[in-house]
């Protein structure tokens, strides 16, 4: 009768041709024989269904993927096209599910981002200084919107900053106007130039000349003799109108 072998389940030896076929194990045969197979197979016929079926959707799911990408990169920019359109009309759907995603990875979504930007510095900038350059008057309006909802928040920083700063501040703004004494004068004559604002120089100069007549009076008459550069440095010299008993003769 030909080929005899010995079932590993019920250990009796049987004839080859009562195993079923198995490419892969011992003489193409399985190591088990037909009987022992049916038997195993009603003890336990959830547990190989289940495990088929898990086989097949797995099987399924690569053969899918393998032809996805294959569509996806012959009909790329349909694909694309018809995504947006998706898009555009479920707006709210796409906002709704990124957020729930969000909330759900929120510090591993912080953490890539953050290597992102430390290894994508120089495009980050690049990226930032052209939409800027694009969207000039979307910025402007923004911004002015801004300044306008918080006006009196920024006045109060800007004012508490100018405070803890003043000095260095005031500093940084001479050496700016030494090394940049064109680029200074044009600015100057540009706002000159606008309406108003002449008319503001001058009634600007009129009431620091009545709030600081003795000063102004001083600087005038030794500027040459002292050579001071600046009315800082005259207001610093605590004793000069001392020196010239000047604060009576103040021009009225």
């Amino acid at each position: 009768m030909g080929f005899l072998k010995q079932c590993t389940k019920c250990q009796k030896i049987r004839y080859w041709f009562e195993f079923s076929k198995h490419k892969n194990k011992e003489f193409g045969l399985e190591s088990s024989c037909k009987k022992c197979g049916k038997q195993y197979y009603i003890q336990n016929k959830d547990k190989i269904i289940k495990r088929n079926k898990q086989y097949d959707i797995k099987r399924d799911k690569k053969q899918k993927s393998k032809k996805a990408r294959e569509y996806y990169a012959k009909n790329k920019e349909k694909i694309t096209l018809k995504k947006n359109a998706w898009i555009k009309q479920n707006k709210e759907r796409v906002y709704q599910t990124g957020r729930r995603t969000r909330l759900k990875n929120k510090e591993k979504i912080a953490i890539r981002i953050k290597l992102w930007r430390i290894n994508n510095k120089e495009k980050i900038k690049i990226t930032a200084k052209l939409w800027r350059d694009k969207n000039k008057e979307r910025i402007t309006i923004r911004d002015k919107k801004y300044r306008i909802k918080y006006k009196i928040e920024i006045a109060a920083k800007s004012k508490e900053w100018n405070e803890q700063h003043k000095k260095d501040k005031s500093e940084q703004g001479r050496l700016y106007r030494l090394k940049n004494k064109e680029k200074t004068k044009i600015r100057n004559q540009k706002w000159l130039a606008k309406d108003n604002n002449r008319e503001k120089k001058i009634k600007y100069s009129k009431q620091y000349y009545i709030n600081n007549k003795t000063l102004a009076y001083l600087y005038a008459r030794h500027k040459k003799i002292f050579g001071y550069a600046s009315i800082k440095e005259l207001r610093q010299n605590k004793n000069l109108k001392d020196a010239f008993e000047l604060n009576e003769r103040s021009p009225k």
